[in-house]
Parts: C-alpha cells; sequence; structure tokens
C-alpha cells in the first residue's frame, strides 16, 4: 500500500488478491495490520516481536471492531511491547478481544477448506452441528483444554451410535487448534491439547450390517406397527431402504426436487456428499411412498392450525424432521420393537446395495445408483454416463422384490 494511513473509506475497498488471504500494514503504525479473508472478510492484528520472537495480538474483526477501536489497542498494545511487557498479560482478560471457537473456525474454513476440500459443505455441516453447537460461543482460550472438549464435544460423540464422526470431528478440531495456534489466538506459549490426546475410537472396518429377507419383513411390517414414531419419519425409513440415498439427502429434500411422473428423484449438490448434482432413480413402490407423504402434508396441514404455520415456513421439504430424528427413531429402542437386530439409518443404504446386486444390476450401474465414484479415477474422469436407464431397471426390480416380501405375513418366531 502507499505511504498513507488507512482510512475507512479505504479499508472497506480492501480486497484479497487473487482469491487467497491478504494482509495489509499501516505503514504508520508500526506491526499495525488488516488480514482480508478470500471470502472478503476483514480482522485487525498487532505484529510484533518480544524475547525474538514473531508473535501476532488480535485486535477484532470488522464491522463489529470499528478501524477507530483497533488503533485505540494497537497504541495500548504497542506501549506495553515497547516497555518490554507481555501484552497477553495485560488484555488477555478482555471479553472484546477473545476469539470465539466460532470466529476461528470461520477464518479456518475460508482459508484450509472452500478451496482445498472436496465438499466444503459436509464439512461445514458436520462442524456446525458437533463443534460449534457444542462450544462455538465460547472463547477458544476457555475451552482449550483436553477435559472440556471431551466433555462438550467427543465424549457425546462416542456415546453415539455413529461410528465414523468421532473420529471426524477430532480430525476437524485439531485442525482448527492448530490453526488456531499458528495465527497465535491461543496465546504467546499455547497449550496444545491434541499433542497428547488420543482418537476417540479406532474405526471399525466399514460397516457391514445388512437387513436380509426376514429382517426386511419385520423392519416394513414393524414400523407400522409403532405408535410411538411419526408416520412421516416411518415413510423416511422405508425410502432409505427403497432408494439407497444418504440420510442428508432423504432430509433436505424439496418437492420441486421430486418428479414422480418421470421417476426421478433430483438431488442438489450442497446436500450430496459428493459434492455434485446428481439423480435417484425411482421405483413404483417408492412412488407410493412419496403420494404417502404427499398426502401426509396436506392431511397434516388441515388438521391443526398451529401445524400450518410450521407447514407454511416449511412447504417445500417432502420430510419435515430433524437432524437426528431418524438415528434416535432406531437407536432408541427402534430395532428392538422391530424384533430384529442393531442397524443404524445408514446399513439400510447398504442393504439397497446389496439388493441391487442380488438383482443382478451392474457393477457401475450399482455405484452410480449410490452416487459413488468409479473404482479408478481415470474412469471417473471419462466416463461420463450416468446409467439412468439401468439404474431404472434395477430400482423397480428391488422395489418389486419388496413388495414381494411386505405382501407376506411376519412368521413369529416360536
Amino acid at each position: 500500500m502507499p505511504n498513507k494511513s488507512i482510512t475507512d473509506a479505504s479499508l472497506k475497498k480492501l480486497e484479497p488478491i487473487n482469491n487467497k488471504q491478504t494482509t495489509y500494514s499501516d505503514p504508520l503504525r508500526k506491526g499495525f495490520v488488516i488480514q482480508v479473508s478470500p471470502k472478503g472478510s476483514k480482522s485487525f492484528f498487532y505484529r510484533y516481536t518480544l524475547n525474538k520472537k514473531a508473535r501476532r495480538y488480535s485486535l477484532g474483526t470488522y464491522p463489529g471492531t470499528s478501524l477507530s477501536t483497533a488503533r485505540k489497542k494497537w497504541l495500548e498494545a504497542s506501549e506495553k511491547v515497547a516497555e518490554g511487557k507481555d501484552i497477553w498479560l495485560f488484555f488477555n482478560d478482555e471479553e472484546e478481544n477473545e476469539i470465539t471457537v466460532d470466529e476461528v473456525f470461520k477464518l479456518w474454513f475460508e482459508e484450509n477448506v472452500v478451496r482445498d476440500r472436496k465438499n466444503p459443505q459436509q464439512v461445514k455441516r458436520n462442524c456446525e452441528n458437533h463443534i460449534l453447537k457444542q462450544i462455538g460461543a465460547m472463547p477458544i482460550q476457555e475451552v482449550n483444554d483436553i477435559r472440556l472438549l471431551n466433555k462438550f464435544v467427543l465424549d457425546p460423540l462416542k456415546a453415539s451410535e455413529q461410528v465414523r464422526m468421532p473420529n471426524v470431528i477430532f480430525t476437524a478440531l485439531s485442525q482448527i487448534w492448530r490453526y488456531a495456534e499458528q495465527k497465535g489466538y491461543l496465546g504467546t506459549n499455547p497449550y496444545q491439547p491434541f499433542n497428547s490426546m488420543v482418537r476417540p475410537i479406532k474405526t471399525e472396518n466399514k460397516g457391514t450390517r445388512v437387513l436380509d429377507d426376514d429382517e426386511i419383513i419385520k423392519f416394513w411390517h414393524g414400523l407400522d406397527a409403532i405408535n410411538q414414531m411419526s408416520r412421516i419419519t416411518k415413510l423416511g425409513l422405508k425410502l432409505l431402504l427403497l432408494t439407497g440415498v444418504r440420510k442428508n439427502e432423504l432430509l433436505t429434500a424439496e418437492w420441486e426436487d421430486v418428479d414422480l411422473e418421470n421417476r426421478t428423484w433430483s438431488i442438489k449438490a450442497e446436500s450430496a456428499k459428493s459434492g455434485r448434482d446428481w439423480r435417484v432413480a425411482l421405483s413404483s413402490l417408492a412412488i407410493e411412498l412419496f403420494n404417502e407423504a404427499k398426502d401426509h402434508v396436506h392431511h397434516t396441514a388441515y388438521s391443526n392450525n398451529a401445524v400450518i404455520m410450521e407447514l407454511k415456513r416449511n412447504n417445500k421439504k417432502v420430510f419435515n424432521l430433524g437432524r437426528n430424528t431418524l438415528d434416535q427413531a432406531v437407536n432408541r429402542g427402534g430395532y428392538t420393537k422391530l424384533k430384529i437386530d442393531k442397524f443404524v439409518p445408514h446399513d439400510l443404504r447398504r442393504s439397497h446395495r446389496t439388493l441391487l446386486a442380488r438383482m443382478g444390476v451392474s457393477y457401475h450401474a450399482g455405484e452410480k445408483a449410490l452416487d459413488h465414484s468409479l473404482r479408478t479415477g481415470v474412469e471417473e474422469t471419462y466416463n461420463k454416463y450416468d446409467y439412468f436407464e439401468e439404474r431404472l431397471e434395477g430400482a423397480e426390480l428391488v422395489g418389486e422384490h419388496i413388495r414381494g416380501l411386505i405382501t407376506q405375513p411376519i412368521v413369529e418366531e416360536a
């Protein structure tokens, strides 16, 4: 920048260069810098050297912290440093300077995830649900402790039925904390809890649970018999088995995405784990369930005024369910009421893929039916055929196989 002090007008015009994090210095104030993230958010920092070590101190984030306020903080901090004093000892207790976990996450996400990850929105959803909801509003230094991170974040995940998620969140936490340490948000002598923490769970082999035909019969009829479960939850679980979609893809489905006439359900890239748009082929039985869901919405809307207001807010959604509803429906004894061995919603996706193989559907069509990448990177790059006609045929074979099963009565064991 030219040898002119940064003004409010010039501050507003600062942009990242080449969509990369860019740091601007104020030539009239030694160590006073403004960091602009790839998305354009601006943060004030004071860079200084103490005891031959380069350090950085947060002065606030714009516009929550104004330019004039940041300068006052810089002046106070630079005076302490000139006296040879560690500014963290003087200002670290000031609430306005304490950067929160949420603020660190946003900076880390923009700088390290948006550009470099295959599916940044999945990373964001995972962190929002399992980190930020729990500790996002807390200053990062307040939770810079093994016991607190375990208590608020990792222990609840260990107790859940989610096999992979504890390790996913552990990895995200360690990367966020490493970023915070590098940026100076953890103080001059930061305690790094992840240096001594052990991964919460050694991930088991990829799940192998598949519902066999007898279990599918009990699953289907058993859901119908459970009075404590909502009808829309039952339909959602059945459609996981019938379509093989991921749980998040089902929960984010909107009616505009579902074309029953053409037997197609379109999944948007932001909802897909692959980060790309894709189509689900619908069997006749799946279409019947979608029509049931539509009837359920209309029936509910006309039966309860309080629910009408909710539906007006969410009338685009096929399934107005909470993120954890399907897991809770199964985990809270759902499988025992169905009188089958323990399973989780993702096992229904694996069961669908197994049924496709049993019905003689080709490997490529079966993998595309689950939005999986093909075996090799080269093949994935050059083979853009989506096997939709084959997938329609496969979906119908699976649907009719299940229809044949559920027309059979449940045989009670002696």
